[in-house]
């Protein structure tokens, strides 16, 4: 190394790719809590209107089983976690007012 100011550079480098790392960490976990949400109003709303029940959702996590092999996180169980998430937080505005719209194409 050339010596005191190669290493201050190489350490302003490292910090921008740690920091570019958190930031990629943190819109990902926000985009997932968003789908999540907003999958768990769907499965809500098709409950509410008597549309779907226990077998309906064991047929979608079993759709995107298939459809989508390499995608994790989609059981049924998880399904129904994503539903309760929706309702416990639906009229906080901290949650489901922030929400942007641009993943879910549901109505």
């Amino acid at each position: 190394m050339s010596g005191l100011s190669e290493k201050k550079n190489f350490e302003n480098i490292l910090s921008s790719i740690r920091l570019a790392q958190k930031e990629v960490f943190n819109y990902a976990n926000t985009n997932l809590i968003s789908l999540y949400y907003k999958i768990g109003a769907y499965v809500s709303n098709e409950v509410q209107k008597s549309n779907w029940g226990k077998s309906v959702v064991e047929e979608l996590s079993n759709y995107i089983k298939e459809n989508e092999p390499t995608i994790k996180g989609f059981s049924a169980n998880n399904i129904w976690r994503m539903k309760r998430f929706y309702e416990t937080y639906k009229n906080s505005p901290h949650c489901g007012k922030n929400l942007d719209d641009r993943f879910l194409l549901l109505s």
